[in-house]
């Protein structure tokens, strides 16, 4: 592991050097401390291996500007955190987030999965391929989804208001939630849940998008 700064930037980079690759399960485990006060930027960028990122108590989420996370491959877990701004960019790998609350929030997926549990705020998915899960308590924000090919499984209380706009090239959008003014035609479907507040597009060239 090596340990840089620079300025008001402190680079962490955890890797292997070539003679250690002799023992194949060879494995390090590294445990980074951060001030609890600290509330600017995080970059992640993890190739492969496990990572956990986590304020122990959802009543106090760790709160920071931005966080970006760049996946090639591995597992990651990220818990009761709060940011101004959320990008996450995999190429692989699972990410899986419980109690994330963001005032910009952007998910792209090449490949792999991403869980986001108790999330509170507006989204963009922006799909390849892979899944995408979104389990929502409150609708406090706009919805955007562009799944190439893949699923979207997006899980709203009874209670949200949004205007849905769905158009399908091919593949399937579909919505269990009760919509007023609903129009479905050669895959595209719109509608109107409560008072509209929010607005959900959803654009599928291929994949399924799912709203329950």
């Amino acid at each position: 592991m090596t340990l840089a700064g620079k300025g008001d930037t402190i680079d962490v980079t955890v890797k292997h050097k070539w003679y250690e690759w002799i023992g194949f399960n060879r494995k390090s485990n590294v445990t980074v401390y951060v001030p609890k006060e600290y509330d600017q930027s995080m970059e992640v960028d993890i190739g492969s291996g496990n990572f956990v990122m986590a304020r122990e108590s959802d009543s106090k989420k760790w709160k920071l500007d931005e966080l970006s996370i760049d996946m090639g491959s591995g597992n990651m877990e990220l818990e009761n955190i709060e940011t101004n701004v959320f990008e996450h960019d995999g190429s692989s790998g699972d990410l899986v987030v419980n109690g994330l609350t963001t005032e910009d929030g952007k998910v792209e997926i090449s490949s792999g999965d991403v869980e986001l549990s108790n999330f509170e705020g507006p989204l963009e998915g922006d799909l390849s391929s892979g899944e995408l899960t979104v389990t929502m308590d409150s609708l406090k924000g706009d919805l955007n989804f562009d799944v190439s090919s893949g699923g979207v499984k997006l899980d709203l209380p009874e209670e949200a208001s949004f205007k849905l706009n769905g158009k399908a090239s091919s593949g399937d959008i579909s919505c269990n939630l009760p919509l007023k003014d609903q129009k479905i035609e050669n895959g595209d479907i719109s509608g109107v849940s409560g008072s509209g507040k929010y607005t959900i597009d959803v654009s599928v060239s291929s994949g399924n998008v799912d709203i329950y």
